[in-house]
């Protein structure tokens, strides 16, 4: 993962933030309420070039305490998967009302008969300040979900219940949980209290559900499960949980997985930290932009700066070349009109002209021209222009070949022509149009190569 990301862990003493990657590391423990006010300092990561890069992701995974569960027929709701009717359906389950509770939901992996929604939720207030905190501090909640079963899932991801439906008894560092997993979908979650009434309830589930494999899944660190559900037919699993949650929560960060509940979906909560991602993106966007705008603006102004310099320099020349010619007169503001207008008397011209070109006499051009058609074609002339150093020439011919042994000819002669253009005229003659132009000329008239 590109960006640093952590995992904020509720434990039976308190919090705890470990920084993710391909070896975790303890950033910090302590309350919520502490975190909360000394996040910007404890969620820095590792030195990025001489600077503590902060945490840019994180999932937060609270004990089960927090939150309340519920399962119902899908047929309830209509068929519906809208986020606002599963919902309210819940306020028939759960003690608190629809607008309190932000909460997520899971439906039957299968098609069957009867299908179900399972729902977790958690009360909205208890986490809302958390979410503005990371807001604040720019870093995305990426999921929001119960610790055990984020221990369960990893389990599950790992293949370690091979059985469609499976019975666990969870006990980790909190009270003892039941869970019921039919086809990859959690149909009960159950905290139960003491050991009485875990083993009067694992009891009644086990006559509820005969066909279920029973696990029972205790950490490492933790006493064992009693014997009292122990058993040939009972699959311990013996796990260190904090490993299996930190795999588990990188790839639900890296996008290669999803926690099956996780209620920072919820947009009371979320706010805008679920497009957290994408507002990230178009910022970095922006700074680009804005950073391209900036370059482009500088080499504006360093344009603007060489040209002002390239124009002041010219107008100096101009001056000086002014005041070679007319000697001991103000040299006037609009120069270059001045200029112009002078070389307009010289050459005759009452017309601006915008370049300063030098005389071609006509007559030579015709001469050239008229000298040198070929003589031994039947040919009709047109239009004869010359015009400065442009020649155009329309005449009409026998056959198409014609044109070219007069643009040959022409062309020989000194003159630069382009390709002649021809169109069929009346009673089966030619019509050609030949464009070019004339070089400096020699003193003969012919053209210099």
């Amino acid at each position: 993962m590109r960006e640093l990301s952590g995992l904020l862990v509720e434990q039976e003493t308190g919090w705890a933030l470990v920084q993710l990657g391909s070896s975790p590391r303890l950033l910090w423990q302590g309350t919520l309420p502490e975190l909360l006010s000394a996040w910007p300092q404890v969620s820095r990561g590792v030195a990025t070039k001489g600077a503590l890069k902060p945490l840019a992701q994180v999932v937060v995974a609270s004990r089960s305490e927090n939150f309340l569960f519920s399962n119902f027929p899908f047929s309830e709701v209509g068929g519906g998967r809208g986020r606002a009717t599963l919902k309210f359906r819940l306020e028939a389950d759960l003690p608190l009302s629809a607008e309190e509770i932000v909460c997520d939901f899971q439906f039957s992996a299968t098609s069957a008969e009867q299908p179900s929604v399972s729902a977790v939720a958690c009360e909205r207030a208890v986490w809302v300040e958390l979410a503005r905190m990371l807001e604040e501090n720019n870093c995305q909640l990426k999921a929001l979900t119960p610790y055990s079963l984020l221990v369960v899932q990893s389990l599950d991801a790992l293949k370690k219940f091979a059985d469609a439906n499976c019975l666990i008894l969870l006990k980790l560092d909190g009270p003892f949980e039941i869970i019921l997993l039919s086809q990859g979908q959690v149909v009960l979650w159950r905290l139960t209290g003491d050991l009485n009434n875990t083993l009067r309830d694992w009891r009644v589930l086990q006559q509820a559900w005969p066909t279920a494999k029973l696990y029972c899944v205790g950490s490492d660190t933790q006493p064992d499960v009693p014997l009292d559900v122990s058993g040939e037919h009972v699959q311990r699993l013996h796990i260190d949980a904090s490993t299996a949650v930190s795999d588990f929560a990188s790839k639900v960060l890296a996008g290669q997985n999803e926690p099956w509940f996780d209620v920072s979906t919820e947009r009371q909560l979320a706010g805008d930290s679920a497009n957290r991602e994408t507002h990230a993106r178009f910022r970095r966007w922006a700074v680009a932009l804005t950073g391209c705008c900036l370059i482009v603006a500088l080499a504006c102004y360093g344009r603007a700066v060489r040209v002002r310099s390239t124009l002041a320099k010219l107008k100096q020349q101009q001056i000086a070349l002014y005041e070679a010619v007319f000697p001991g007169q103000t040299v006037p503001s609009a120069l270059m009109a001045r200029l112009k207008s002078e070389y307009s008397k010289l050459t005759g011209s009452r017309g601006s002209t915008k370049n300063l070109e030098s005389v071609n006499p006509s007559l030579p051009a015709l001469e050239q021209v008229v000298s040198n058609l070929p003589t031994d074609l039947e040919m009709s002339v047109y239009e004869l222009r010359i015009q400065s150093s442009e020649i155009y020439l329309d005449v009409e011919l026998a056959q198409f070949e014609d044109a070219g042994r007069v643009a040959q000819a022409l062309q020989a002669s000194g003159l630069n022509l382009d390709p002649p253009t021809t169109s069929a005229a009346k009673d089966g003659r030619v019509r050609a149009q030949i464009r070019g132009r004339r070089n400096s000329m020699s003193p003969e008239g012919r053209g210099k190569s």
